[in-house]
Formats: C-alpha cells, sequence, structure tokens
C-alpha cells in the first residue's frame, strides 16, 4: 500500500523547517524577538508534523492491501440478470436487492429500445408493460441508483439517455444536437459575453 503522505509533501514539510530556521536566524540577526519566537513556534510545529507523517507512513506501510477497487465495487452484484431464477430463491437473496423495476427497466432497454433510452421513452414503455403511470423523478432516481450498480450506463454528455453496459453509444455521445448543459452554458455565455 502507498503511504498516505507521498515524498513530495514531506519535501514540502522539510522546505518549511528550512524557511523557518532561516526566519529565526535572520530576526535573531535583526534583534526581533516576537518574530524569532513566532518562527520559533512554527518551527517545532512543522518538526513535530514531520515525526508524525512519518510514523503515521510506517504504519500504513504495515497494513495489508484492500480489495483493488474492481472487486469491492462488484461484490453483491455479480448475479447478472436474475429472471431465470425461481420466486422462491429471489425472494432470499438479500445481497442481489431484487427489484422488479430495475429488471423491467433493463429488459425494456434490451427488447424494446436496442440497449439505449430516454427518461421519457423508458417512462412510456414501463406505462405500456404494466399500464402503471411511473413519477419521473423516482425513475431518474431509480436510473441514478442502477448506473451506480452498474445495471446502466449514462450516455457521456447526453442528460438523461442511458443505456445498457457494452452497448456501443459512441454515435449519440455528444451529437445530434447539445444536451440541455451544454445548452444552458451557451445561454449562460451568452449573456455576459
Amino acid at each position: 500500500m502507498d503511504p498516505i503522505f507521498i515524498a513530495d509533501d514531506i519535501d514540502f514539510l522539510k522546505s518549511q523547517v528550512d524557511h523557518h530556521i532561516r526566519s529565526v536566524e535572520f530576526y535573531k540577526d535583526q534583534r526581533d524577538q516576537d518574530r524569532v519566537e513566532r518562527h520559533s513556534g512554527i518551527l517545532r510545529r512543522f518538526k513535530a508534523l514531520i515525526e508524525k507523517v512519518s510514523k503515521a507512513n510506517a504504519l500504513v506501510e504495515t497494513m495489508p492491501s484492500p480489495l483493488p477497487s474492481t472487486v469491492s465495487s462488484e461484490v453483491g452484484s455479480r448475479f447478472g440478470d436474475l429472471d431465470e431464477l425461481p420466486d422462491e430463491l429471489r425472494t432470499q437473496l438479500v445481497s442481489a436487492q431484487f427489484d422488479a423495476l430495475e429488471q423491467l427497466i433493463r429488459g425494456i432497454l434490451q427488447e424494446d429500445l436496442n440497449g439505449v433510452g430516454t427518461i421519457d421513452e423508458i417512462l412510456v414503455a414501463v406505462y405500456r408493460r404494466t399500464s402503471k403511470i411511473e413519477n419521473r423523478d423516482q425513475l431518474a432516481n431509480k436510473m441514478y441508483r442502477m448506473t451506480k450498480k452498474n445495471l446502466v450506463v449514462s450516455v457521456p454528455r447526453r442528460k438523461g439517455i442511458y443505456a445498457l453496459p457494452g452497448v456501443d453509444v459512441s454515435a449519440i455521445q455528444g451529437t445530434g444536437g447539445s444536451s440541455s448543459d451544454e445548452h444552458e452554458k451557451d445561454s449562460y455565455d451568452d449573456a455576459f459575453a
């Protein structure tokens, strides 16, 4: 495991020690006792800080390495599609946190929308499949949570467009008009130009 404080940080602390040593000497020559005392106090604090940082680095180096971030983010979500599992088993899967709406959305994206869709398209498709009107804000929150679980991905530079992982979205990234974020930026720039 890498130490918490990199060499540049320790070098910076040492440079501050050197600076305050020079300042103490300079103000001694100037007979400015107030500044000598102030720089001496700061010098003591930097020296103590270097000692603490060195001890902390030594402790960190002895600690075991954590799991790689890719592994730790996947734990509990490596089951994939749970549709084929019997209901009796799915109800017992606490770690998978089976969610019927998530599975419905993934199914809609895959079967109805060729892997990519907007919030509006997903809202309409959910209604057509279930006759239930979902709240737009709640659906947007659900989509955000699904991106955190890697069940869907948000299309870069395109607000409110989601895709199944692995779907090529390069054709719609930043093309076909501007996203609302780009439009808002342009409007802001125009207003203050």
